[in-house]
């Protein structure tokens, strides 16, 4: 799927785009889930992706407030 939104077709990065969107919206949740897990290596993976998820939203609302 990266090499997908890296291709030069727009047709072929829009069908990627919207299966990355659609995993996001799968993953959130279930990340979620897992932050309330009692395993303490589960709850510090589900906590470090969050993060990561988070921190890229934050950087793209930066990217889209300057164009």
């Amino acid at each position: 799927m990266v090499q997908a939104v890296l291709s030069n077709d727009p047709t072929v990065q829009l069908e990627a785009t919207m299966h990355f969107r659609k995993l996001v919206s799968i993953a959130l949740p279930l990340f979620v889930k897992l932050f309330n897990s009692h395993t303490e290596d589960v709850h510090k993976q589900a906590c470090n992706e969050l993060h990561e998820l988070l921190s890229s939203i934050c950087d793209l609302r930066r990217v889209m407030l300057r164009l």
